[in-house]
């Protein structure tokens, strides 16, 4: 059943959390379990961003070789792989990529790209003034995994005082304990579950 959302679309950011093809489709890297089924989820919350003229704050792994992070997980989403490149159903036609030092930025558009080298997107010291420059008061956060990097971002906008909706239908964990493990915290930490239709119904 759909809910009414009580939010203003006209003050709202949209959140996507690397879907990237490393942990999308199948045969990344780093597979997220059912994750490529997401992927109509994915279209349509970033078609009713269009539809509104909404900012999207996308975060991107973005690794070397030597990251510190492959001594705990396979090596993934390397700098300029294919990897790292996000599935086509949110691939942005032009991006402003600030890269994970913070110091970096490159392209322009309507998507500002967050690359950070662990799990928080506000691991990039940009990320702040990004969403503080965007003057939204609701984050709609969608992507994977929802008991890692999905779990850090909302608990990152959460902290920052954004009234924070999370696509239930448009994230998915690694493990289902995990999931239920970042959900459980999520809830108590304030976050509001929604699904697509929600968020769609609410940006007609």
């Amino acid at each position: 059943m759909t809910q009414t959302l009580a939010i203003d679309p006209l003050q709202t950011v949209f959140v996507d959390v690397d879907t990237q093809v490393d942990f999308v489709e199948p045969s990344g890297a780093l597979y997220v379990p059912s994750a490529e089924t997401l992927k109509p989820a994915f279209a349509r919350l970033l078609a009713a961003a269009r539809r509104h003229d909404r900012p999207v704050v996308a975060s991107a792994d973005a690794h070397q070789a030597d990251d510190p992070e492959f001594a705990n997980f396979p090596p993934h989403c390397l700098a300029d792989t294919l990897g790292a490149r996000r599935v086509p159903e949110t691939e942005p036609v032009q991006a402003r990529v600030i890269a994970a030092d913070g110091e970096d930025e490159r392209g322009g558009g309507d998507t500002t790209v967050l690359e950070k080298q662990t799990f928080d997107l506000f691991s990039n010291p940009a990320a702040t003034q990004v969403f503080e420059d965007l003057g939204a008061k609701t984050a709609i956060v969608f992507g994977v995994a929802l008991d890692y990097c999905v779990r850090a971002a909302s608990l990152g906008l959460r902290e920052r005082g954004y009234e924070t909706v999370l696509v239930r239908d448009a994230t998915a964990p690694v493990t289902p304990e995990g999931g239920e493990k970042a959900e459980a915290e999520l809830r108590a930490a304030g976050v509001i579950f929604a699904s697509t239709d929600d968020v769609v119904t609410a940006f007609p």
